[in-house]
């Protein structure tokens, strides 16, 4: 049927059903009317519409697979945007506290500085090593004192490195000065960040080599327990049954004592006075680490912060 002068037909759509089919793999394009169309000329909409096979069929429908396609990529690359600028809000609070607490920290590593143990020269620590041979307890004080120094600073400085990271922008074919400036700090900070972590891995050489050397100077005290059980039984005499028992232990020490040489001793002195030495210097280097980070933090934060300036985006994790 033809619609009326003043009746306006709405221009034919395109849907698609899923009907078996060997020829068309099932997925197929069929011509409906709109329903205002439908409703205008009372024309009933065909229980089963006739099948629009062909090269036209195809196209709508690889057209439609292609966009759901394009909207699940959208999709998920808006999601993935709203959670790395989660992570960059986190971490750009907390980097705002650490620049305001940094040279707070700064002061406290060159108060240890000057606090015992650190405070004390070598020659009073290996003084204090002639009288102290079974331990040493300012030795191994600053080596307590040393760790939670160093695992501090790396606990810091990782925090600035994963911070910048995170201000990397995307990929652009210009204005790329900033992530070459922020790609270096990350490589001047990561370097001093392997030096501190090889200082942690060294703390614990301290004990063995110690203990070899005081093994050739202490007395080795030995102790021998014997225990001996007996038990006897008599049945049948004039005064009836009679259980009989005897226990004894003897106990016997033996003190091993060996001379040693007086460059065995100096030998102990110096492992202590090394080790001092190497606790206090892990020390300085998170000083140092901390002075180099706080300079380079003050004087570039506005370049680092926005690398492409205030309009540029750096709210993406990608690869320079």
């Amino acid at each position: 049927m033809r619609a009326g002068k003043d009746q306006k037909v709405s221009p034919r759509v395109f849907m698609c059903v899923r009907i078996p089919s060997a020829s068309l793999g099932g997925a197929h394009c069929v011509a409906a009317p709109p329903a205002a169309s439908v409703r205008a000329t009372g024309v009933k909409k065909p229980k089963k519409p006739p099948v629009v096979g062909g090269k036209r069929a195809f196209k709508f429908f690889f057209h439609d697979t292609y966009c759901a396609q394009r909207f699940v990529h959208r999709f998920e690359h808006r999601t993935h945007t709203m959670a790395t600028k989660e992570f960059l809000e986190t971490y750009q609070k907390k980097i705002m506290e650490l620049r305001s607490v940094m040279p707070a920290r700064i002061a406290e590593v060159e108060a240890v500085l000057q606090a015992a143990p650190f405070g004390k020269s070598v020659s009073e620590v290996m003084t204090h090593s002639r009288a102290a041979v079974a331990a040493n307890a300012e030795v191994s004080g600053s080596l307590g004192t040393a760790r939670d120094v160093l695992l501090r600073t790396v606990e810091d400085l990782h925090l600035v490195c994963t911070w910048l990271k995170l201000k990397v922008p995307k990929v652009s074919d210009g204005g790329n000065f900033g992530v070459a400036v922020i790609l270096e700090v990350v490589k001047t900070i990561e370097g001093k960040i392997e030096v501190l972590n090889k200082g942690l891995d060294e703390l614990p050489n301290y004990f063995s080599e110690r203990a070899s050397a005081v093994e050739k100077l202490v007395a080795r005290t030995s102790t021998d327990v014997k225990e001996s059980k007996s038990k006897s039984s008599t049945t049948g005499g004039k005064d009836g049954d009679e259980t009989k028992g005897s226990e004894s232990q003897t106990e016997e020490k033996s003190v091993k004592k060996s001379e040693f040489l007086p460059d065995q001793l100096e030998h102990l002195v110096a492992l202590d006075a090394k080790f001092f030495t190497i606790f206090k210097r892990d020390v300085e280097l998170c000083h140092s680490a901390y002075l180099t980070c706080f300079d380079i933090l003050e004087k570039n934060f506005t370049l680092l912060n926005a690398p492409r300036g205030d309009k540029g985006d750096s709210s993406h994790l990608s690869m320079f």
